[in-house]
């Protein structure tokens, strides 16, 4: 639950409030490290950003996490290679992880369309869902 109220927080531009509900999904779960890292370097507290950045780059299993953090941050190059390096290890259809707005910087690199067709990604449009509602007989929205 905390996750989402500090993505949301982080994605509105309040990496304080964001930090709060990641430290808080922490000790609810144990999860939450990949935000505090995104929340950290926002907020300019880049020793601790570094230091909890590290420490999941060593294990190079976590290799979504670590190219969010990247994205995030704007080091494409970095981001291009560790989504790479996800595909390999998670298989082709982890290209959807990427649906995430923490990736929305990469997505404005000039790189990402062809990086996605190359994948087989196709961003889902919502504006080509077609909408006809109709209220039924007799009820009216007064």
């Amino acid at each position: 639950m905390y996750w989402n109220i500090g993505n949301s927080w982080l994605l509105a531009g309040d990496p304080e409030k964001a930090l709060a509900a990641f430290e808080n999904e922490l000790l609810s779960s144990g999860g939450g490290e990949r935000g505090i890292i995104l929340a950290l370097h926002d907020l300019g507290r880049e020793d601790e950003f570094e230091t909890r950045f590290e420490q999941i780059r060593i294990d190079d299993v976590r290799t979504y996490d670590i190219a969010i953090v990247y994205a995030w941050i704007g080091m494409n190059d970095e981001a291009f290679d560790w989504l790479d390096k996800m595909l390999a290890q998670d298989g082709p259809e982890s290209i959807r992880r990427t649906e995430s707005e923490l990736f929305r910087n990469l997505k404005s690199d000039p790189r990402w369309p062809a990086f996605a067709e190359k994948h087989g990604y196709r961003q889902r449009n919502s504006e080509a869902i077609e909408f006809n509602f109709e209220l039924p007989p007799g009820v009216t929205l007064d």
